[in-house]
């Protein structure tokens, strides 16, 4: 009898701890997740931005030459070109 007293009071504090637990980190979730009183609002106006270009040089059969890379759609703009001074 005693064996079994002892196997259901070592059940009943393990499962008070793990609902303890289990509550506890569920109820701190829910405390970092709570708004703190800052309302989101959209922006008024829309601002166009321009696009942005990289240049990229190289010397090619003793010639230099130069080509674009557009860093706003990440794609070549032009082909290798002759630079001309």
């Amino acid at each position: 009898m005693k064996r079994f007293i002892s196997y259901w009071a070592v059940r009943c504090i393990c499962t008070a701890l793990a609902a303890v637990t289990i509550l506890g980190t569920s109820a701190q979730a829910v405390f970092a997740a709570s708004p703190v009183g800052r309302e989101i609002v959209p922006p008024a106006t829309v601002e166009p931005k321009a696009e942005e270009f990289r240049y990229y040089y190289r010397v090619y059969n003793g010639k230099l030459q130069y080509r674009i890379w557009s860093m706003t759609y990440c794609r070549w703009v032009t082909e290798w070109t002759d630079y001309e001074y």
